[in-house]
């Protein structure tokens, strides 16, 4: 629970099972999964079980103000839709969760010992795309934003029209990379507009990209 920014983090952590010849091999390198927009964190029970399976520990979150129970909201009335200030708390509700895991890994006996934190990778898909670049290091394109999303923008394509949404915020350089993470892989990513060639060009570590038409 992010207190400082009233943020409650649904986590689920899985970890290769006892017995097993990867439980032997702890500490575990750690995946972190971000799920994209209007979905939650057990789309991915599959991907997390597969690589627990192979020696990784995994942290699966969700992110409350884009998840499926936020557009659930938005539907019947009951709340507002996702805010541009969504492109910048997806990658501090990571950053958050990795202080909260190293803090549990001392004291929790279920964590304890289990977790690698000099080898952390993450994966997003969609909005967690987006995310997992900008931990990376990659720098929302506010040039290219304004230059784009005029007030008057109108497009077929939701992706951009969400994208465009990042143009509200303040124009700043905010600090969403994360060193602890040393690899992504990025899931059809959202990153045409927001991040674009110059945003993109600022990461400096393995990246892998799947995309499909």
């Amino acid at each position: 629970n992010d207190i400082s920014r009233d943020r409650r983090l649904p986590v689920d952590i899985y970890l290769p099972e006892a017995g097993s010849q990867s439980q032997e091999k702890a500490p575990f390198p750690l995946v972190v999964i971000s799920h994209g927009l209007a979905s939650d964190r057990f789309s991915f029970v599959y991907l997390a079980e597969h690589l627990a399976s192979y020696g990784f520990a995994v942290a699966v979150l969700e992110h409350p103000g884009s998840n499926a129970k936020r557009f659930q909201q938005y539907f019947a009335g009951l709340a507002k839709p996702p805010q541009p200030a969504e492109f910048i708390n997806r990658s501090l509700d990571i950053k958050y969760l990795l202080n909260e895991l190293q803090r549990l890994e001392k004291s929790d006996p279920t964590l304890q010992g289990k977790v690698n934190f000099q080898q952390v990778g993450a994966i997003g898909q969609s909005f967690g795309g987006y995310t997992v670049l900008t931990l990376a290091g990659a720098k929302i394109n506010f040039n290219q934003l304004r230059r784009e999303c005029n007030p008057n923008y109108s497009s077929f394509n939701l992706s951009l029209l969400l994208q465009c949404e990042a143009s509200k915020l303040p124009a700043k350089n905010y600090e969403l990379n994360d060193d602890r993470i040393k690899a992504i892989i990025a899931i059809n990513p959202i990153d045409s507009l927001v991040l674009g060639q110059s945003g993109m060009g600022e990461i400096k570590m393995p990246v892998m990209l799947v995309a499909g038409s």
